[in-house]
């Protein structure tokens, strides 16, 4: 349940536009700054029953498949002295949401 990286950061890439659940919109420009902080996304309420414990198959079945936005992904890994790193190398996004 606890994150080994509870924080990310990284700069968009171009211009984007964030939603939250509660129907607020972000603007961000290319070359900004985003951080996010794992444990608000996996625990929140609103998007996932029973989000304080850990369920295993939360992404399987028909329930499951309406939460996730990508069919595929690719991704490379590195083993760091303190820990590791996951880069997304690509999306394909669901074709059906």
């Amino acid at each position: 349940m606890e994150p080994p990286v509870p924080f990310q950061y990284g700069k968009a890439k171009e211009d984007i536009i964030i939603h939250n659940s509660d129907g607020f919109a972000y603007e961000i420009k290319k070359g900004e700054m985003i951080f996010g902080y794992q444990p608000f996304a996996t625990r929140d309420l609103r998007v996932f029953k029973r989000a304080e414990e850990f369920v295993e198959d939360r992404f399987i079945g028909p329930e499951g498949e309406k939460m996730l936005r990508y069919d595929t992904f690719t991704v490379e890994s590195n083993t760091l002295a303190l820990g590791s790193t996951v880069t997304f190398k690509s999306l394909t996004k669901a074709t059906s949401h």
